[in-house]
């Protein structure tokens, strides 16, 4: 009887240990779940190409009824403001300030079009090739749980500890989706060249920010005071950024500053601005329009993103071998292991040893 209390106690034990460690597990993988941003890598560029799309497609609306000698309609201009930020403000106070001061609309129109679609295609192309990295990721989320179930149907003995066995594949599932979300986030990471996902909005608010300095200065607004409407605009989307650019026309710059930036995106973004503030800088000081100056800086801008971009994504498919080879290799490896360790002990009578 002694020896009966004994088992009974050792197995109640057993049984309380293995339900907190269940419990923890699970718990653990509750906050891990917590902590991923789905919405930023399925949902938000989704999103943010519905509203290029509906920009582009009101933009080339308007830029047709003027090319046509037809003026629009008071809803087409009111339809500017509700875009999607930061299309919105910048088209409607852009082409407002234009109206108002009788300056020409059609050409900051097909500037704010043509940035748009750019924008637009350097999403589609970086999702493009970035598509590899993804398919693998969608592979090391599902092979786990199918070599279990292929494991379970031809090894013999796995049967016999169908709770030990399903155990071991919730940990080897776990360590595969943790690689997985590793390759999605490097994924995510190199279609915008390294930048942090609260940095993204930045990259269309430069160029958008650069683009309202352009409507103000051809609107007749003194070089210096567009500059400093530029940067109320930038402030809105960010404020760290605006004040790396400098609210005041005559500020300058600190190298030692620049070159403390690690992220080479991030430094291109505080370059443009300093580019943008040389440029209307030379305007006030010779006193011609610094709008050709701009739009060079802006193209410049524009072409090094691409390049840096492309880089970011050539070096991807070797990058992503690491969460492979450190969370998804050992996973389908240990779960073989544990398999066969199971029909090894069950072939040879050694379940009493378990």
């Amino acid at each position: 009887m002694g020896a009966a209390g004994h088992c009974l106690c050792s197995a109640v034990l057993f049984m309380t240990l293995w339900f907190f460690t269940l419990i923890l597990f699970s718990y653990g993988n509750w906050l891990l779940l917590r902590q991923i941003d789905f919405k930023a890598i399925f949902i938000a560029p989704r999103q943010e190409a519905f509203g290029l799309k509906a920009t582009v497609a009101q933009l080339q609306e308007i830029e047709e009824l003027l090319g046509a000698g037809l003026l629009p309609s008071s809803t087409h201009w009111s339809g500017l403001e509700k875009l999607r930020a930061p299309w919105g403000r910048l088209v409607s106070e852009s082409i407002q300030e234009l109206r108002a001061q009788g300056g020409a609309v059609l050409p900051t129109l097909r500037r704010l079009k043509q940035l748009a679609q750019k924008h637009s295609e350097l999403q589609k192309e970086a999702q493009s090739k970035s598509a590899q990295a993804l398919a693998q990721a969608l592979i090391a989320g599902i092979l786990v749980p199918v070599f279990g179930v292929v494991l379970y149907g031809l090894l013999p003995g796995i049967s016999e500890r169908p709770w030990l066995w399903f155990f071991s594949c919730a940990l080897a599932f776990c360590s595969s989706l943790i690689g997985a979300y590793w390759m999605l986030r490097m994924a995510d990471s190199a279609r915008w060249a390294g930048l942090k996902s609260k940095e993204r909005p930045s990259v269309l608010g430069v160029q958008c920010a650069g683009e309202h300095l352009l409507a103000l200065v051809r609107a007749g607004n003194p070089a210096d005071m567009a500059w400093s409407h530029a940067l109320e605009f930038l402030n809105a989307i960010s404020p760290e950024l605006g004040l790396e650019w400098g609210f005041s026309v005559w500020a300058s710059h600190d190298d030692s500053a620049l070159r403390a930036i690690h992220s080479p995106a991030r430094r291109l973004l505080v370059e443009l601005g300093w580019a943008l503030r040389k440029s209307v800088q030379a305007g006030v000081m010779d006193g011609r329009p610094c709008t050709d100056r701009v739009e060079t800086a802006l193209r410049s801008f524009g072409q090094d993103l691409q390049a840096l971009i492309d880089r970011e994504l050539s070096v991807l498919p070797t990058h992503i071998l690491k969460p492979l080879f450190i969370f998804v290799a050992p996973a389908i490896l240990g779960l073989l292991a544990f398999g066969m360790f199971l029909a090894f002990a069950a072939t040879s009578g050694g379940f009493n040893a378990l």
